[in-house]
């Protein structure tokens, strides 16, 4: 990368990171681009030259989340092969991680609501798609879903998952599940007082239900009435 192409990256990250924290501080509405530009030390055209508004911003900032939520499936993957794993259990181990994700969105509440609800992470970006938001979106999905197949495909070598699953598709339900678990929490929608983490890993148990191995039941053997 040359140095124009450093400096661009600097600006740009310094954009993302300012309006990451007025929009926690102050909220998505709350903040003008005024306030953008004065924090990031740079004038309206440029922010505009980066930007199309505080929509892109926050599109952006979870397009960043998103591409996060890679890194620990693909972790314990890696932990699972090298033999460094906390967990015996490849389910108690995702398990934890779950628990684990779950605080962490539990503690940016507002700003994961904002994101999940207000950027178009889950809704077609509007034309024209300048930034690539859809394909990027596409990637970092696929790579989800990769990691976590990797999770899978773990479980099956080592007996805890059924070996006739397809991997990716298990992913595809299970990412799924849990983003949707996520956005009914933060949205509130059903209006219950359990915390993500309890919904979540309920979710997690019903689905690690249908993926575990099953013991096949003994058979009575057959019984010869005495004479």
């Amino acid at each position: 990368m040359g140095r124009r192409e450093e400096k661009r990256a600097a600006v740009r990250r310094k954009i993302l990171d300012v309006c990451a924290g007025l929009f926690r501080t102050k909220g998505f509405d709350e903040t003008s681009v005024d306030e953008i530009t004065r924090g990031a030390a740079i004038s309206r055209q440029t922010f505009f030259n980066y930007f199309t508004g505080k929509d892109a911003v926050l599109t952006e900032l979870g397009l960043e989340w998103l591409r996060s939520q890679a890194a620990a499936p693909k972790a314990g993957r890696q932990a699972i092969a090298a033999g460094t794993a906390k967990h015996k259990s490849v389910l108690e181990g995702t398990r934890a991680a779950i628990a684990a994700q779950a605080a962490a969105i539990e503690k940016e509440r507002i700003f994961m609501k904002l994101v999940i609800t207000r950027s178009n992470l889950f809704s077609p970006a509007p034309p024209p798609d300048k930034e690539g938001v859809k394909e990027r979106r596409t990637d970092h999905a696929r790579a989800i879903f990769e990691a976590v197949a990797g999770i899978i495909r773990a479980g099956q070598t080592a007996g805890e998952i059924r070996k006739e699953i397809d991997p990716l598709q298990a992913a595809e339900v299970y990412v799924s599940a849990m983003i949707m678990t996520v956005r009914m929490w933060l949205t509130g929608y059903w209006g219950t007082a359990d915390s993500l983490e309890q919904r979540m890993l309920a979710a997690a148990d019903l689905l690690a239900d249908g993926l575990k191995t099953r013991r096949r039941p003994r058979k009575n053997r057959a019984v010869t009435p005495e004479t």
